[in-house]
């Protein structure tokens, strides 16, 4: 059971990587791939950080295995609905398809939002961090 749900996740985040990195069509394959990278790193980065605050105040230290399945399971959920607005107006500002006032005001929407979904995945967290210490205590 634990390789189908492993085998899950890394099928998961390639796909979250392909969606991101076709969210950069209209631009030449050398910035669509920096960028991804930059984007990926970043969300790798911010998943851990989630990790973090979510186990904030509980008892015990999650690492290894556990950590790494909650961080690879945030980081393509972060991929699709936080970089990949921000990856869609990188690539109209590239393409010239939109006006920098314009592209300034999307990016402060999509990172106001982005702000309000790490609130809400921090509580997610620590919520999956407190089952799981509830699991341990009962055994």
């Amino acid at each position: 059971m634990t390789s189908i749900i492993v085998i899950s996740i890394i099928i998961i985040n390639l796909f979250s990587f392909f969606i991101l990195f076709n969210m950069l069509k209209g631009t030449e394959i050398k910035f669509r791939i920096i960028v991804t990278i930059m984007l990926i790193l970043f969300n790798f980065i911010l998943a851990n950080i989630i990790f973090g605050i979510g186990q904030a105040g509980m008892s015990g230290e999650f690492s290894g295995p556990v950590k790494n399945l909650l961080v690879f399971s945030i980081v393509p959920i972060n991929l699709i609905l936080m970089a990949s607005p921000l990856a869609i107006q990188i690539n109209k500002i590239k393409s010239l398809d939109i006006e920098k006032e314009k592209f300034m005001r999307n990016i402060i929407i999509c990172l106001i939002i982005d702000v309000i979904l790490i609130i809400i995945e921090c509580n997610y967290v620590k919520s999956i961090i407190a089952g799981i210490v509830n699991l341990q205590n009962s055994k």
